[in-house]
């Protein structure tokens, strides 16, 4: 099997939307990239090198967001809550550790019930994560 490849400006631009919809901006999209903010926005149209780094973690955070909108069933002002406010079984904000591919893949692990005891039903993965919000 052949691994599909993404145009480096379209991987980009869902990057961009996903982190746009949590309520990042510019600045702080870049420092999860390891660039300052003028140099993502140089390459907005153009993206990045498909080994670069910076695709590793676009790619991470995509899939983190994707998760994201099935856990909260797309319900964009539940995912921003979550991503914005403190939570006890990570001892800070999910915003805070997304600084980081390891962050960002911890959240992903989080969401899918890999971090802790394995869940065979996403719906209890939903209420998991939702019993959380409110902590």
């Amino acid at each position: 099997m052949q691994s599909a490849t993404y145009p480096p400006a379209v991987l980009t631009k869902a990057f961009t939307w996903a982190y746009e919809e949590l309520g990042l901006n510019t600045a702080e999209a870049a420092h999860m990239l390891g660039l300052s903010d003028t140099a993502l926005q140089q390459t907005a149209l153009v993206g990045f090198p498909g080994d670069s780094p910076q695709t590793s973690v676009q790619l991470a955070f995509i899939r983190f967001y994707y998760q994201l909108i099935t856990v909260f069933s797309g319900d964009s002002d539940r995912m921003r809550s979550w991503f914005h406010n403190h939570h006890d079984a990570i001892n800070t904000t999910p915003k805070a550790i997304c600084d980081s591919q390891e962050g960002i893949a911890r959240l992903y692990a989080i969401l899918t019930g890999a971090d802790v005891v394995p869940i065979n039903d996403r719906q209890d993965t939903a209420s998991r994560v939702q019993r959380q919000e409110v902590s």
